[in-house]
């Protein structure tokens, strides 16, 4: 720095270059090498504090522990990374004041620039430079000095060595006659190249689509026997919602390797995975109040309707993710909060919304099979009883983002934990509508369920119709009427 700058008389620009070359050295340094030692600190943390709380599930509290400290790594990356420039930016200061110094003093004594003459006998530099290198009177040239400008416009937003996303046989992204991902109409302009039709700021769409708290819609079905009710705009003959072209949610893909071949080893941080979420969500609910009020599901819309193209990118928005599994936590994690918001304020807009927001964490499962563990947890965490909504709850079972053998042990802890009329009734009518009036299930995926509704049964005044049910399902059973089992006997 002092030899480059010998022959800079003002030590304004020679502090700002001193600035921009440390604070990109450090703040780069400091993220490469804080973030995994800071999210084992962080989770080691949570564990400690969380098993000192109380008695929590081993399953459970390794999954809040590790998409707590996920939620809240970047932000501690950040704060690492502006002490680290802080403290360069301070060392360099004092480092260089005396070169700062005399240039002032000399100016203000003499009234002529300031050159250092002492390095041309210091050492076999510069003398022995080509004449082109070689420091000179007035200081250094623009391209000399875009050296140390071109530091504050080195980005820091995707690690170095971070390979570009692949197509199959090892094409990137973007080559010459390699297809691209779709981009819907009206999402080009503010967002970035990567991935297509994904990045940019949040706009203002998001303003005022947010809907209010409260108890979730829907009353809760008979336990007698008359047939519970598909949720609306799932399709109308039975299975149709499973496979059929009018089912209103999509089966979640295969596992996730196979699904997105070509989307492997993105560049997006966790944050700006979310960001772009956000931005896809706003849009998304843009699409429901159009489409609520006309009555019109997902399955009815063409598969060209930009709605589809923005879940399909909902997708590619976590493959390109550089930790996806972690990604996909928070952003399952972030849907499935206002999932439960926007259902809480009924109607046709709520049921539209669910089937969307439905449909986006089939897209996250897609690409994450952890999310469909992390949901099951999280539809009992906390013990509230509100989360047992009826159309949720079967929207994603019809989804497969959530399988009732994963389903079944977590309802039963329930029951034998904070049994309520509440969980007891959703949890027979749920039996009622997945293996009488649709098999969708077969007995033994529930068997943990069923055992803890017969022993209730078995208790003093039992809930009403429980009885009636269960007797419904074996005789169903026993007839071929329900998918194959033996209904447990209570313990």
């Amino acid at each position: 720095m002092l030899k480059d700058f010998a022959m800079e008389p003002d030590e304004m620009r020679m502090r700002k270059a001193a600035q921009l070359m440390v604070s990109n050295l450090a703040g780069s340094l400091a993220l490469v090498t804080c973030k995994e030692p800071l999210r084992v600190a962080c989770a080691n943390h949570l564990r400690v504090l969380l098993q000192q709380a109380g008695s929590i599930d081993a399953q459970l509290l390794e999954q809040v522990v590790q998409v707590c400290s996920s939620d809240n790594l970047e932000l501690g990356c950040t704060l690492i990374e502006k002490a680290a420039i802080e403290k360069a930016v301070r060392d360099i200061e004092e480092a260089l004041a005396p070169a700062f110094a005399i240039r002032r003093k000399h100016r203000e004594q003499t009234g002529l620039p300031y050159y250092d003459m002492s390095i041309f006998t210091s050492g076999r530099y510069p003398t022995g430079l080509p004449e082109a290198l070689r420091p000179k009177p007035g200081g250094l040239l623009p391209a000399q000095r875009r050296v140390y400008e071109d530091f504050g416009r080195i980005p820091r937003g995707v690690p170095l060595g971070a390979q570009p996303p692949q197509q199959p046989g090892g094409m990137p992204m973007g080559a010459p006659g390699v297809p691209q991902p779709p981009q819907p109409a009206g999402m080009g302009g503010s967002l970035g190249p990567l991935p297509a039709g994904l990045g940019g700021h949040l706009g203002q769409e998001a303003a005022g689509l947010g809907f209010g708290r409260g108890q979730p819609g829907g009353g809760l079905g008979s336990l007698g026997g008359a047939p519970a009710s598909m949720p609306p705009g799932f399709g109308g003959a039975p299975g149709a919602a499973l496979g059929g072209s009018t089912g209103m949610l999509p089966q979640s893909p295969g596992p996730a390797g196979p699904a997105q071949p070509s989307l492997g080893g993105g560049g997006l941080s966790q944050a700006e995975a979310l960001e772009r979420l956000s931005l896809l969500l706003a849009k998304l609910d843009m699409h429901v109040v159009q489409l609520a009020p006309q009555g019109i599901g997902i399955g009815a819309l063409p598969a060209h309707h930009e709605l589809h193209q923005l879940l399909a990118l909902v997708g590619e928005c976590v493959a390109y993710c550089v930790s996806r599994d972690e990604a996909a936590l928070s952003m399952a994690g972030m849907v499935f909060k206002r999932m439960y918001e926007q259902a809480a304020g009924g109607g046709a807009v709520a049921r539209l919304a669910t089937q969307v927001n439905v449909s986006v964490i089939a897209r996250i499962h897609a690409s994450c099979r952890k999310v469909g563990q992390f949901v099951a947890d999280m539809l009992l965490y906390a013990d509230d009883d509100r989360k047992l909504h009826e159309e949720i709850v079967l929207s994603l079972l019809l989804a497969q983002v959530v399988a009732m053998s994963d389903l079944s042990p977590r309802l039963a802890k329930h029951l034998a934990t904070h049994r309520t009329p509440h969980s007891v009734a959703f949890c027979a009518w749920l039996v009622r509508r997945t293996m009488l009036d649709e098999p969708l299930v077969a007995a033994t995926e529930a068997k943990e369920l069923l055992g803890a509704l017969a022993a209730i049964a078995q208790q003093p005044a039992p809930p009403e119709g429980l009885v009636r049910l269960l007797d419904d399902l074996r005789a169903a059973l026993a007839g071929g009427g329900a998918q194959g089992g033996r209904l447990p006997k209570p313990p």
